[in-house]
């Protein structure tokens, strides 16, 4: 879909009158909150710095609220944030406008949202139009760790093999070399190549991998973060259940049934009971790290990690404007940071809900808080 079509979707949904001063409700059932995980203790408090609401901009709505657009699974999260900047700041009013990730780029380019939620990056389509509108690139802000949480909507990206494969980790580069073709030091296709012997040094690796037809999301952030813009390499097997001859059964369902298989999908979706879920080598070095362990995951050290993200306009000088540095500010303060631990997951806007298990499973953290030295990287950012 050209941009410009995408747009007029876009701003079309967010026309309508249901939609125009009041947020969009998840499911009726929402999920219960798992006990925080802990936060750094070297995270800053917030000490509010004094800010105007602004008087006169297109994001501004009918009852002089400020439009936020974006992704509805930080409903929660945003909902307590606005509060928080509420109860500090008097006179500022916000409408949440929870679409959808796709819906923040568009809006944020063409004014109509003070700043862009989104569970992922912008994609190159979606950069290259905010590009030609506005002749500069926006500010990204990380203010959230995506959990392997199935109430969560975002996670890491992991990768998952049969069970009764004795393969226990991969480096980023064998991934690459498995997932996709014409790698300069050659590409992966027999499981001996990854040193296994016996009956498997005659299996070739069967690939399952996210389709490359996604324009955002998971698929991006692998092709042009890790795989230095080359696709994934055409699966080789059907995706056929061969119990219920299903072509649209799930990644871990083809895995589980071909011992040969390999898969990758996001860890909030993966049924990971099914298969084994392989351990990742940094890139720095150090021991594999599991993407389903909370507290590795916390160390930043993941490779295919992945985060909450607001993105935001920057003027010709790069600076943002007062009230959304402020608002950053307080995202990535310990105060923030607590209510990023403490909110659960929205779920699906008006789709299906909450199944009992996940309704039960109150182990499973939200997403996560950012670390000192993460916040503190990210406020650098901020000008």
């Amino acid at each position: 879909m050209k941009f410009a079509a995408h747009m007029a979707l876009v701003l079309g949904c967010l026309a309508g009158p249901a939609t125009q001063t009041a947020m969009a409700q998840p499911a009726a059932a929402q999920p219960a909150a798992a006990p925080p995980v802990a936060l750094n203790p070297g995270l800053r408090a917030y000490r509010p710095q004094p800010v105007k609401m602004p008087a006169d901009a297109p994001y501004l709505l009918a009852d002089g609220s400020i439009a936020i657009v974006g992704y509805y699974d930080m409903a929660h999260i945003l909902e307590r944030l606005n509060a928080l900047f509420v109860a500090r700041h008097r006179g500022f009013k916000f409408t949440l406008l929870l679409k959808g990730t796709a819906t923040a780029a568009p809006s944020l380019t063409f004014g109509r949202s003070a700043f862009a939620p989104m569970g992922a990056e912008f994609s190159s389509l979606e950069m290259q139009a905010y590009r030609d509108v506005l002749g500069s690139e926006p500010l990204m802000v990380r203010i959230a760790r995506d959990p392997p949480n199935s109430k969560a909507l975002s996670g890491p990206v992991c990768i998952f093999v049969h069970p009764d494969n004795p393969l226990t980790s991969l480096t980023v580069d064998q991934v690459a070399r498995i997932f996709t073709a014409g790698n300069g030091t050659g590409d992966l296709t027999q499981w001996r190549q990854l040193g296994l012997t016996g009956e498997w040094s005659e299996r070739a690796i069967h690939v399952h991998s996210i389709s490359n037809s996604n324009v955002a999301g998971a698929t991006p952030f692998m092709v042009d973060g890790w795989f230095g813009g080359r696709f994934f390499r055409p699966e080789d097997s059907p995706r056929v259940d061969p119990d219920k001859r299903d072509p649209l059964v799930s990644r871990e369902a083809r895995v589980a049934n071909d011992v040969g298989a390999i898969g990758m999908h996001t860890c909030n979706i993966v049924e990971w009971r099914r298969v084994k879920i392989l351990k990742i080598t940094p890139t720095d070095g150090g021991a594999p790290l599991s993407p389903m362990d909370v507290g590795q995951l916390m160390s930043g050290r993941y490779p295919f990690d992945r985060h909450l993200l607001i993105y935001a306009r920057r003027d010709a000088s790069g600076r943002v404007e007062p009230f959304i540095r402020e608002y950053l500010r307080m995202i990535l303060s310990r105060e923030g940071q607590r209510i990023i631990a403490e909110a659960p997951p929205a779920g699906y806007v008006g789709g299906t809900p909450w199944t009992a298990a996940q309704l039960a499973d109150q182990s499973a953290p939200g997403y996560l808080p950012l670390s000192a030295a993460e916040a503190a990287a990210e406020l650098a950012k901020i000008r």
